[in-house]
């Protein structure tokens, strides 16, 4: 019915569109949803403020205003300026508790958070560690975590899961690919990783796939390119349909498959820090794939023991990387979350995840039953 009325109502659909080309796609959704509640004299009031204003960030801010607004009065308007900025603050009043307001299922609260006992049944989002990388050997940030000679002169081999565990603070500088978890469906390679909880407006777009995107791209948008998300492309989802598609977390979990082609995880893209609202994405704890054996867990690696002896393919053929992962946990005051996934079973380690991270802040009890 809302939407036969919005289709009918051309003074709203133009100010809502104006709020996505200020805003952002998220913005439009929390303005719209606000617009669906506004009572019948709200939104007669909102005809007549909008009638003649012919510009995209006039429509934005007026439409914010009122719906911000329990008794609106006009303001400067329309003698003032309306900055891209003022738009923004308007969404803010519209939205107090900014960083924490969800769209879709997607919001800072909308995911697990092992320091938040209410959460342990919500999806985990993930951003696997990968296990070694070619970089430039003269890269001052990489010379600490150089592990052997690369394929050419002037590259080595180096380790980003150590690069990683150094300091989690490093992420408001990255564009992150990102898995949602739960119990049934853990859809990550990597046995190890940062959890993260990420406010509405760094979601960049979202699949149950592999997305396909290169993240630098978005790292070197605009801040309002930023935040209208992925745009339609051959492999990759708009986030306008990801959002239509998959109006709660569940739908990404439950088309997660691994059949028909498809990858077997999907991909959430999170902006580290969000250039136009200036939120971040947070470290939260850090998730150990293990497996059950005899009644106790066990690390699991991303490689079987038959590659054991390559090195550099495991993240735990030596110790390098469990004493990163104690030197960080307490320096970071990030507990430890224990993620069972009996599917890699064959690539399970001798080590015990009781003894291994021994005396570590331990955060059991996750449990997300979505399939």
């Amino acid at each position: 019915m809302f939407e036969q009325e919005l289709a009918e109502n051309a003074q709203s659909r133009w100010a809502l569109a104006a709020v996505e080309s200020t805003c952002g796609l998220a913005a439009r959704k929390i303005v719209a949803e606000h617009l669906r509640r506004a009572n019948v004299a709200r939104r007669n009031l909102l005809n007549q403020v909008l009638a003649g204003v012919d510009t995209d960030i006039n429509r934005a801010y007026l439409i914010i205003e009122v719906l911000a607004s329990t008794t609106y009065t006009r303001t400067l308007w329309p003698t003032m300026r309306i900055s891209d900025r003022d738009v923004r603050n308007k969404l803010r009043m519209l939205c107090p508790d900014f960083s924490n307001v969800s769209v879709s299922g997607w919001g800072y609260r909308c995911t697990y958070n092992p320091g938040v006992a209410h959460s342990q049944t919500l999806p985990m989002l993930v951003h696997g560690f990968g296990v070694q990388k070619e970089v430039d050997t003269a890269d001052p940030g990489w010379a600490p975590f150089i592990t052997s000679p690369g394929s050419a002169a002037g590259k080595s081999i180096a380790s980003p899961v150590r690069r990683s565990l150094q300091d989690p603070r490093v992420i408001s500088n990255l564009v992150l690919s990102c898995s949602l978890l739960s119990n049934v469906k853990c859809s990550t390679a990597s046995p190890i990783g940062w959890i993260l909880n990420a406010p509405v407006w760094n979601i960049f777009g979202f699949a149950p796939r592999d997305l396909q995107f290169p993240n630098d791209t978005a790292r070197t948008m605009s801040a309002i390119e930023q935040a209208k998300g992925i745009s339609k492309a051959r492999n990759n989802m708009a986030l306008t349909h990801a959002y239509g598609s998959y109006t709660t977390l569940a739908p990404v979990i439950a088309q997660t498959q691994g059949t028909g082609g498809e990858s077997q995880y999907n991909e959430v893209v999170v902006l580290g820090t969000s250039k136009l609202f200036n939120t971040t994405a947070t470290v939260t704890g850090i998730f150990v794939k293990v497996c059950t054996h005899m009644g106790q867990q066990y690390l699991v690696d991303a490689i079987g023991p038959d590659l054991y002896d390559i090195p550099g393919l495991g993240f735990y053929q030596g110790d390098d990387v469990i004493n990163a992962v104690r030197t960080c946990s307490p320096r970071y005051n990030l507990p430890i979350v224990p993620v069972v996934d009996q599917t890699m079973a064959d690539r399970r380690t001798d080590r015990l995840f009781a003894t291994t991270f021994n005396g570590m802040v331990i955060a059991n009890g996750w449990n997300c039953p979505l399939t």
